[in-house]
């Protein structure tokens, strides 16, 4: 941003020793349109950081969440697994011999409150 400030500064000094206006416009215009797109990949930037800070995890949960699911998981049924895929946002994506699993993984606190075996959902 300081540079393109620089330029612009240097463009004034053009106009005073007598370029050529429609010159000094155009390229005025072409430091103001990099500007703006700089300002405008700074704020994505800035929100992309701000959702990964967001969503740090917290390993500790995550092992305690995967210990309640596997200790359970054999007692799911049907309906508890698909209920536990939507929770957890599981898209599976088939491309030919590629496959791609993406989900998420609580990040929240998680009740650590333990099924009885043989729990019915």
């Amino acid at each position: 941003m300081a540079d393109l400030g620089r330029q612009q500064e240097e463009l004034l000094s053009w106009a005073l020793k007598g370029f050529p206006e429609e010159t000094i416009i155009e390229e005025n215009e072409r430091i103001n349109q990099y500007r703006d797109s700089l300002k405008s990949r700074l704020s994505e930037l800035s929100t992309r950081i701000a959702r990964v800070n967001q969503n740090e995890l917290d390993l500790a949960g995550v092992k305690l969440f995967c210990e309640l699911a596997k200790e359970n998981l054999a007692n799911f049924t049907y309906a508890d697994k698909r209920l536990a895929l939507e929770a957890l946002q599981i898209e599976v994506w088939v491309d030919g011999e590629e496959i791609s699993i993406t989900g998420a993984v609580p990040t929240c606190d998680i009740a650590s409150t333990r099924l009885k075996p043989g729990h019915q959902g």
